[in-house]
């Protein structure tokens, strides 16, 4: 084999041209004509149930009555197809897809890909040598809803730009900032979960400890965990690369307050009781399950690339007690 591509999974627009070259050798562009047709028939043999994937070359209609999107039947223009690939030669280098794979996850919009397709010849020509199956968890998340009726998300060339500074960043940790490495790890595990929110929680806030707080050496100096991630997230979400206003998930409520309520929340999950989305001024303020994930999730994207960008800050974080000096 000499050759290969993968399939981006999920349901995107492009904002620029393509392709693009977004590590030495790996390039982002349209799928062609033969690669279409083997995407294909890998997707139809690939179902998860009685859905189908998303709609990558079909358009997408709002039913009046519901509001709900469903697929028309009607098949886009062939030049608005939505079959993106990651094509790449094979050399005496190592192959990089997985460093990319774990850079994609930290993209706005987050990107997944779902096989692999390998070749005899270079650039993706001759006969196919062979590929991989979608794994159970991609194909459940992207053969049920939402994400099977879902339209496509937008991201644009200058967040595809950043894939190179990642994988680079992530190749010159060290030993020092091995925390951050298994932080990135985990965070790229929870893509196995799709449905059970609860355990993506604890999951991630199992990310968000690891990278900023150290165990607790005197409760009398205010260094519980509880402490750390308050003040510590508070602190953070002002240096993020990019905004996540706190409003946007849950209201008009200092961050300080969310993150002790959210960290409650965890708590109460990883001892087996049953949070309260009634009580309120308690998790009623989290809104609901779905909520707390998406706004975890976002906010561990960008803390993960704070820490790539400074690794020296977040571990000082990390030990600090007091984060007024930092």
């Amino acid at each position: 084999m000499k050759s290969g591509f993968a399939f981006i999974v999920t349901h995107l627009e492009i904002e620029g041209d393509l392709p693009v070259e977004i590590l030495d050798g790996y390039f982002f562009r349209h799928a062609r004509d033969q690669e279409i047709e083997i995407i294909e028939n890998i997707l139809s043999q690939s179902n998860y149930g009685s859905w189908p994937w998303p709609a990558y070359n079909e358009t997408l209609t709002i039913v009046e009555e519901t509001g709900n999107i469903r697929r028309s039947g009607e098949k886009l223009p062939r030049d608005q197809w939505k079959y993106w690939v990651i094509a790449y030669n094979y050399d005496d280098k190592e192959n990089r897809m997985h460093d990319i794979d774990r850079a994609l996850m930290l993209l706005s919009p987050d990107i997944e890909t779902g096989f692999v397709v390998v070749f005899f010849e270079y650039n993706q020509q001759g006969r196919k040598w062979g590929c991989t199956k979608p794994p159970p968890h991609i194909t459940e998340k992207y053969t049920t809803p939402p994400k099977c009726t879902e339209y496509a998300s937008t991201i644009s060339m200058s967040e595809l730009g950043k894939i190179c500074n990642i994988v680079r960043s992530i190749d010159e940790l060290n030993e020092k900032y091995e925390f951050i490495n298994y932080a990135i790890e985990i965070f790229d595990s929870t893509k196995l979960i799709n449905t059970h929110l609860k355990a993506k929680t604890i999951l991630y806030f199992s990310i968000i400890e690891a990278l900023v707080t150290h165990k607790p050496q005197d409760l009398e100096k205010k260094d519980s965990i509880t402490h750390q991630i308050k003040s510590k997230m508070n602190l953070l979400q002002k240096k993020y690369p990019r905004e996540i206003p706190i409003s946007d998930y849950f209201g008009d409520y200092l961050a300080p307050k969310i993150w002790g309520i959210l960290y409650d929340y965890r708590s109460v999950l990883a001892h087996g009781g049953k949070p309260d989305f009634e009580k309120p001024n308690k998790h009623k303020i989290l809104k609901d399950q779905k909520t707390i994930s998406v706004f975890l999730k976002e906010n561990i994207k960008e803390l993960i690339l704070l820490a790539l960008h400074d690794p020296e800050f977040i571990a000082g974080l990390k030990n600090a007690d007091d984060t007024r000096h930092l």
